[in-house]
């Protein structure tokens, strides 16, 4: 029975406590030092610490500044925003003081070089104030050392603010900074790969991963302007200041804001850019047709998961964000996904494949990323554009060479078919009879016609190739070679007998204007020829279907899973309230370092239940399947093993269940 006893013994708060009113009605449990020591370990691991002492000493060589030292230690700001964000709290620096202050014992804080804190409830509120004012000065030295945007978003800007703030900008400045959150953010990822246990981390020598852009929004999301009409708003400022209209001042501020260095991310992909490094974007809401096209005030997270190419969906390890960068919308879209996978490389394991939808590279230009990615040893993966399928050639692309023809990937004979060559087109558009199952033959029809690779590309990508029809092993018959055997007296190479596909004299090139690979024993082709369009697995096949699905699903649950509300919800305002890029990227990284730990933990915990279910409980003894634990094998003539079951099927009990 519930106790009604009146315990509280203050009758100033009436029905509260004297701790819940200090605690402002939370419920602030104290960490255990257990659960400090191993956060704090795993900051020294990651070698953040390091990273920002060494900032800091370029920054700022002189000694002697001048000024008092701080109170709060990095590592305790860095060790207190882990736990913050380990538990599904708001990083704010009121919530980081409160675990700093309140919530660690003596120990903790002797571990991570903290003062002991006033306790007494009469005075400690404005000791508690002057903590949160050292802790939030120590949390904004560790991100002025990152910040490519520095600036004061105290207050809200007037246009006029906007457009000189944009100009005093340090481009310079920018990309040391930017370089360094993208090290400080990823060195924490790379700490929880490292943190596996080592039977996972050695599942595969070979990394793939599936890379793609999900927005946050802005903490000042309330708070923006649209870049195109820039001057124009500075005019209507200028112009309301002048006449004194204080409606229209008042107006035009609350659509301005704190943090001009944002911009807009389209929901729709058609609306998208990929502008190149240090280009200033002008994407603004438009209205089309009438309705306002979705726009997001924010940043782009790039991201890139762990996949299984080897064995796709057999879940072999868990799939952690194995890189991740900050950067604005509609900028170096495709510098992005490069970095991404220079940084991916650097965990140890050897470049595998690396997939992502048509935005990247579908649309790219070679040379932002897809020479940039080969020269790192990534293989694409990909679906194409529909202007992409069958035979290219027009608009300045390559479509052959030397009578090899490139198509969505493949390096095929003059002699393939049309209509192997149309497949991709005419089951896009649903013409000329190519249903699912007609382009799935069609498809694999495509593998005879492929030119054989002679030898190994060499270090500038060059590589021989033959005719296929040519060899001791030819995957097509064609007239073409028979005749010119026959016309130099030579006799067709001896193979074994066996069904092969024939070219037909209606697809085979003319006689008179023989290519290149059908007059030669080979000719060199070039990684450049083909860039655009190759890839891992051949289009359209059952492993690039099994691959490309498990990729894409892999990456867009990690989005979904790191946003959602329940977990670490990296694309929630209200739970990192301090404005900026820097802020925005600083919070990133503790919450996808969460996530990745949790991905793990979860994998760790499934593989011991399986384990358990998996064991005999004698380990001598093989374990009885169910059916002849509770049922009669009418077939062998046993009966159930479990004796309760055995005297309901006797007659001696009237119900199996176990009271």
């Amino acid at each position: 029975m519930i106790s009604t006893v009146d315990d509280h013994g203050d009758d100033r708060f009436g029905g509260f406590t004297e701790v819940e009113v200090d605690q402002r009605g939370r419920l602030e449990t104290e960490i255990s030092h257990a659960d400090v020591v191993r956060a704090a370990t795993r900051i020294m691991k990651s070698g953040v610490l390091t990273l920002l002492e060494d900032w800091d000493q370029i920054d700022n060589p002189v000694p002697g500044r001048g000024g008092r030292p701080p109170v709060i230690p990095r590592g305790a700001i860095l060790v207190g925003m882990l736990l913050l964000a380990s538990e599904k709290n708001s990083l704010w620096i009121r919530n980081l003081n409160r675990v700093l202050y309140r919530r660690l014992t003596q120990e903790s804080r002797d571990y991570l070089g903290l003062p002991t804190p006033v306790a007494s409830f009469g005075i400690a509120s404005g000791e508690e104030t002057r903590w949160e004012k050292n802790v939030g000065n120590s949390f904004h030295r560790i991100l002025r050392l990152m910040d490519p945007y520095p600036m004061k978003r105290y207050v809200n800007l007037a246009y006029g603010q906007i457009r000189d703030v944009l100009a005093a900008h340090d481009k310079h400045r920018e990309q040391i900074a930017r370089a360094r959150l993208n090290e400080f953010t990823n060195a924490l990822l790379h700490m929880t790969y490292r943190e596996q246990p080592r039977h996972i981390r050695r599942v595969s020598n070979q990394l793939d991963i599936s890379f793609d852009q999900t927005v946050i929004r802005s903490a000042s999301l309330a708070k923006q302007y649209a870049p195109k009409r820039l001057e124009a708003l500075i005019a209507a400022e200028v112009a309301a200041i002048a006449s004194g209209d204080i409606d229209e001042i008042q107006r035009l501020s609350k659509t301005s804001t704190v943090d001009p260095f944002a911009g807009f991310h389209a929901k729709s992909e058609d609306n998208r850019s990929d502008l190149a490094p240090g280009s200033r974007d002008s994407t603004s809401p438009v209205k089309r047709g009438g309705k306002d096209t979705e726009y997001i005030w924010g940043w782009e997270v790039n991201i890139a998961v762990r996949v299984d190419s080897e064995a796709p969906g057999a879940r072999r390890f868990p799939q952690l964000a194995v890189a991740a960068t900050l950067s604005m919308p509609n900028v170096g879209v495709s510098e992005e996904a490069v970095e991404l996978m220079r940084i991916a490389a650097q965990i140890g394991l050897t470049p595998g494949l690396a997939d992502a939808d048509k935005q990247y590279w579908a649309n790219a230009l070679p040379s932002r990323l897809h020479l940039p990615a080969r020269a790192l040893g990534w293989t694409p993966s990909t679906d194409y554009r529909i202007d992409r399928l069958g035979p290219q050639g027009k608009d300045g692309e390559l479509g052959t060479k030397d009578g090899v023809i490139f198509i969505e990937g493949l390096r095929l004979c003059p002699g393939t078919p049309k209509a192997l060559q149309m497949a991709s087109v005419d089951h896009e558009k649903k013409q000329n009879g190519v249903d699912d199952e007609v382009y799935k033959v069609r498809i694999e029809n495509r593998r005879a016609f492929q030119v054989r690779a002679k030898e190994r590309p060499d270090a500038k990508g060059r590589q021989p190739v033959s005719c296929p029809a040519r060899s001791n092993s030819p995957t097509v018959s064609c007239p073409i070679f028979e005749l010119l055997m026959e016309r130099e007296g030579k006799a067709l190479p001896a193979v074994a007998e066996k069904e092969r596909i024939r070219v037909d004299e209606a697809d085979a090139p003319d006689m008179n204007f023989l290519p290149k690979i059908c007059r030669q024993h080979s000719v060199t082709l070039q990684q450049e020829d083909d860039i655009r369009t190759s890839q891992g697995f051949q289009y359209k096949s059952e492993e690039w279907h099994e691959f490309h699905e498990h990729a894409r699903n892999s990456i867009e649950g990690l989005n979904g899973n790191s946003k959602d509300d329940g977990q670490e919800s990296i694309d929630s305002p209200s739970r990192r309230r301090v404005r900026g890029f820097a802020a925005a990227g600083f919070f990133m990284a503790f919450l996808l370092t969460v996530y990745n730990l949790r991905a793990v933990a979860t994998f760790l915990k499934e593989e011991a239940i399986a384990a358990l279910k998996d064991q005999p409980s004698d380990p001598g003894e093989k374990k009885q399947r169910r059916r002849d634990r509770v049922s009669i094998n009418r077939y062998t003539g046993t009966l159930p093993s479990d004796p309760v079951i055995l005297l309901y099927h006797q007659g001696k009990l009237a119900s199996p269940l176990r009271t």
